[in-house]
């Protein structure tokens, strides 16, 4: 079995500059092209093949290999309690020697962290939260690591999804159920994939079920506690308040519901509430009146992550995997069946 040893002594180089070349580095350690293709063809005419897994091993400092979740530092770091419970219970579950790093970046800055393009830092990178410019960035850019998308979708990359398309249908179909021709929508003001995914779907079921969807009453908010309460003033103040209100978050749900209790309006007997549930169950659970929320499996996919994780590190995830999970309606108080 041919070694680096023999790579190296066949191009004509030393040792470390075939390891660079072999870990992708040549360009960053400025290594000549021709050298690089030296390397390059060696190895093929060899059919050395590095072992992954002591690489792996290798590159941490305490010899472990290293899971860095990606997150940005913005709004969105309310969710990140759930899926780190998610991943070091998963981790635990499986007894996986591993180490866990959370990397938090600028949202559309995502190209800037030079651990996704490295393979000496981190073993395996989960991107979550990642912004439209920043999947132009990964979707154009070779990844040096085994990267996971959290509730993204690239096909050469693994990906765990919630199927926000079917809860945001099933939100809308109770509504119809229940008999509502008209719904207000507090969602998010920006750019986040999600949200606009998820408000989207939303509004394509109402239209389909028959719910008027007047645009009017479809209010951005900053999201905050604030933003929901300051969308549902917005809402009272223009003297066309619907029956039936779906929130993005249940961080603007439970602002928006402050509100209300405060100007007496009753939910559920004069407003009917469903929210997407991103914070942990209990958030709204103990709200009065307590809000129905689809829950996006956050914890579940998380667990998907090291599962594939799992995978990778023993090298039997060769093709990427694509996992969708299935969000969970909890009806409470706000809205009931």
């Amino acid at each position: 079995m041919p070694t680096i040893k023999d790579v190296a002594a066949l191009a004509g180089v030393s040792i470390s500059t075939v390891s660079i070349v072999i870990n992708g580095q040549a360009e960053e350690r400025q290594v000549a092209k021709e050298t690089a293709q030296k390397v390059s063809e060696a190895v093929k005419a060899l059919g050395y093949k590095p072992n992954n897994v002591a690489r792996r091993l290798r590159s941490a400092d305490e010899g472990k290999p290293v899971i860095a979740l990606y997150w940005p530092l913005d709004y969105r770091a309310s969710f990140l309690a759930r899926i780190l419970v998610g991943l070091q219970n998963e981790v635990k579950k499986r007894s996986l020697n591993v180490d866990l790093v959370v990397c938090t970046y600028t949202n559309d800055n995502l190209y800037k962290e030079a651990g996704l393009t490295s393979k000496n830092r981190y073993n395996i990178a989960i991107v979550g939260a990642a912004s439209a410019k920043d999947m132009e960035f990964l979707a154009g850019t070779k990844s040096r690591i085994p990267t996971i998308l959290f509730n993204r979708y690239l096909e050469r990359f693994h990906t765990v999804r919630s199927n926000d398309e079917a809860s945001a249908f099933e939100a809308a179909s109770i509504f119809a159920r229940k008999g509502h021709k008209g719904v207000a929508v507090i969602t998010t003001e920006g750019s986040a994939i999600a949200t606009s995914f998820r408000t989207q779907a939303f509004l394509n079921a109402c239209r389909e079920l028959g719910i008027e969807v007047d645009q009017s009453l479809v209010i951005k908010a900053e999201h905050s506690y604030e933003g929901g309460a300051n969308a549902a003033r917005k809402l009272i103040e223009s003297g066309r308040m619907a029956k039936a209100l779906f929130c993005d978050s249940d961080v603007l749900a439970i602002g928006a519901a402050k509100v209300f209790n405060e100007e007496k309006i009753g939910i559920p007997d004069e407003l009917e509430m469903i929210s997407f549930g991103l914070l942990s169950a209990d958030s709204t659970e103990y709200m009065t009146p307590s809000i129905t929320v689809v829950s996006i499996p956050s914890e579940e996919m998380a667990a998907e992550c090291i599962a594939i994780a799992e995978g990778i590190l023993s090298d039997a995830a060769k093709d990427p995997v694509h996992s969708v999970k299935e969000p969970q309606i909890l009806y409470r108080d706000s809205c009931r069946i």
